[in-house]
């Protein structure tokens, strides 16, 4: 086939009395750059966040159209698969074939020889379009594009928005498109946004954009601008005055301000403590072949994410995802289940900032704190973490929350779905189904020590607590036979002989003969056992001296992290530190009562007043946020704000109020006309709003 035409017949292609316009369809269109370094003139690289900017003299830029998107069928070109089936044409006369497997002679031209045949003779072809101009390449760290959606649609948005600002205008003969870049050293693509002419054979407009300062003022003036946009405080996505107006029309939906913000402050080195980008933060090297990954432990949490929610699509879950400004917020909803989950990135709780917070509509369900946890920065020898994470983890457990821990090795295990061994084996199952305390269900068990994601899908299928507890009681059966006793002392906590196991340091010199621990050791882990009564109480001491962290020993860390997973939910004695904790006196034992209070029901003393008026469960939890999150000033529930405006939180002294219903536009228009700040229940900042509001 070497050539193709095509025909438009105008009863088809005019608008009737059925429709006010002519129907559009959609097409699957690559864009593939051929990026030859021979015509790289000019590069350079952003060495601490992992971004690269090249200017490309010459390349050649081909846009591939493969028809429609069907179901169950995919195309694949230039590092991207998509669903595509091609266009289906007659290979004698190259018109369009709509019926598959049915000769129709009106897809044919009159002269064509198989017009009247009974086989068809048709043919898949793409449709392409090239272009040899110049172009602009920035490389993006995976950091950034890994598993976003509205990442590269926000930055492409944001750059010509820049780019309007700097230059007083937009310039129709540039345009900016996605596609794969190949790394310098030729091993792997990595997401790239390409800047180019539209003119054939370049301008010489974009060899400007290439020098550091300009291309730094660019992404600055585009910065400041999503940064101050009046739109964050109306809810939407994005408006016309700062990002709408550079969306294409099949990605307005997945264009965000906040996404923008986020991505453009890390590209910039934003310091929070100095809020204003400046080029000297900036690590800049000839040398292009630097790590497009970007920060390791936000990769992690993107793997993550992306990880659970593909689980959860597999499930049937309907997944609604919404930008924030630490990342996007995904409301879940499983087939047939009354619950609606919610997995909120980056929410401070007292003092610390777990990765992600699971929550659930039913406040009889506890969250679930999540730390995605990286080996180089929470337990090697450069970054030495382990006694903060213990402490601070141990006190959420205290006040009922739910923690998880979840490494790199977590998530390769549960895309590679390899089967994980539980931590009690049938016989000791069935040697703790004897026990009434210890009565659980047969899943309760085989759910301890199972990979984390696993776990948190059939907790969001069946949060059963207390199946779930029961279990978590007899995890330290698993570690009994076998051990050894170890001397204790009287009054001494049972943790502190597993550190001087771990340590090698000598026992008591006055023995606790009333007393009998139980030190299992592996490596530089080691748990103390001790019997009381009916219950059983577990230290786990990890060995976080600086001379005992290593490569070899992250194995010991991991199973430290996996232990204390298949505790999280233990409701008798229980501690989860480290030797330096221990040693110094400083250790903080975890006891649940046995029936503890949930962290999303009451509230604290100062608070418990609001709670027992007429507010509605969604005010109540607004409530729980804010107590939990530390604030002070006692909100106003049912004030009538000015003009007779009902609000249903409110500060009437800093004129602040958080709306849990949705507020007619017409409301807050006046409510904001009269000074006051109106934030939303659902915002991911909205404890950070209400400080800067004065209210804290």
């Amino acid at each position: 086939l070497t050539h193709s035409t095509a025909e438009v017949r105008q009863d088809e292609a005019a608008i009737s009395d059925r429709d006010d316009e002519r129907e559009r369809s959609h097409f699957e269109l690559f864009t593939i750059a051929d990026l030859d370094p021979m015509n790289l003139t000019r590069g350079w690289a952003e060495a601490s966040c992992g971004f690269s900017c090249s200017y490309y003299q010459w390349l050649t830029l081909r846009w591939i159209n493969v028809g429609r998107p069907p179901h169950g069928v995919s195309f694949t070109a230039g590092g991207r698969t998509r669903p595509a089936k091609l266009f289906r044409v007659c290979e004698g006369c190259g018109k369009l074939d709509k019926d598959i497997g049915v000769n129709n002679p009106q897809e044919h031209r009159a002269w064509c020889a198989y017009r009247n045949q009974y086989e068809e003779h048709a043919r898949p072809i793409a449709l392409t379009h090239t272009l040899r101009t110049q172009g602009l390449v920035l490389r993006l760290p995976q950091s950034i594009t890994f598993a976003d959606d509205f990442s590269m649609p926000s930055l492409s948005a944001a750059i010509q928005l820049g780019l309007r600002e700097l230059i007083g205008g937009a310039p129709d003969h540039l345009a900016i498109v996605s596609v794969k870049a190949p790394a310098p050293d030729g091993d792997g693509t990595s997401d790239a946004l390409l800047l180019h002419d539209l003119v054939p054979g370049g301008t010489g407009y974009l060899t400007d954009w290439v020098i550091p300062e300009r291309l730094h003022s660019l992404l600055e003036s585009a910065w400041r601008i999503v940064h101050d946009c009046s739109c964050q405080l109306e809810g939407r996505l994005a408006c016309h005055r700062c990002l709408l107006p550079f969306a294409a029309p099949s990605q307005v939906s997945f264009v965000s301000r906040a996404t923008a913000e986020r991505h453009l402050a890390a590209m910039l080195r934003v310091d929070p403590d100095h809020p204003t980008p400046d080029i000297t933060r900036w690590a800049l090297t000839d040398d292009m072949n630097v790590d497009s990954v970007g920060n390791t432990e936000s990769v992690l949490e993107h793997h993550f994410r992306h990880t659970l929610l593909a689980r959860l699509r597999t499930m049937g879950a309907a997944i609604q995802e919404t930008p924030g400004t630490f990342g996007n917020t995904a409301s879940i909803t499983l087939p047939g289940s009354s619950r609606r989950w919610t997995l909120r990135p980056q929410v401070y709780i007292d003092r610390t900032r777990p990765d992600f917070v699971l929550e659930s509509s039913d406040t009889n369900v506890p969250w679930v704190l999540i730390y995605t946890d990286g080996w180089l920065y929470h337990a090697s020898p450069a970054h030495n973490r382990l006694a903060d994470d213990a402490t601070k983890r141990a006190g959420l457990r205290d006040q009922g929350y739910v923690v998880l821990s979840v490494t790199s090795a977590d998530v390769d295990q549960a895309e590679a779905a390899h089967p994980i061994q539980p931590i009690l084996n049938a016989d000791l199952v069935g040697q703790a189904m004897q026990q009434p305390l210890l009565q659980a269900s047969p899943k309760a068990y085989r759910l301890l020590g199972l990979n984390p994601i696993d776990w948190l899908a059939e907790w969001i299928t069946t949060p059963d607590r207390e199946n779930l507890q029961k279990a978590a009681r007899a995890v330290p059966l698993a570690f009994v036979a076998g051990s050894p006793p170890v001397p204790i002392g009287p009054n001494e906590p049972r943790e502190l002989a597993a550190a001087r196991v771990l340590r090698g340091a000598t026992g008591p010199t006055i023995v606790d003969s009333n007393r009998q621990v139980i030190v299992w050791q592996q490596g530089r882990l080691a748990a103390s056992i001790e019997f009381l009564g009916d219950r059983i109480a577990i230290g786990l001491v990890l060995d976080d001296a600086p001379d005992s962290l290593g490569a070899v020993n992250a194995d010991a860390w991991r199973e430290w992290l996996k232990l204390s997973n298949a505790m999280a939910l233990r409701d008798w004695p229980t501690a989860v530190t480290t030797c330096s904790l221990v040693e110094s006196g400083a250790i903080q034992e975890m006891f649940v009562k046995a029936a503890p209070a949930s962290p999303a029901i009451g509230l604290s003393p100062e608070w418990a007043g609001l709670e027992s008026s007429s507010a509605s469960e969604q005010e109540l939890a607004l409530l729980r946020r804010l107590d939990k999150a530390g604030v002070k000033m006692q909100p106003v529930l049912g004030e009538e704000g000015p003009q007779g405006i009902p609000l249903d939180l409110s500060w009437s002294t800093a004129k602040v109020a958080v709306c849990v219903d949705e507020l007619p536009q017409d409301d807050r228009n006046d409510l904001v006309q009269d000074g006051w700040l109106v934030l939303d229940a659902d915002s991911e900042t909205l404890i950070a709003d209400l400080a800067r509001a004065g209210v804290n």
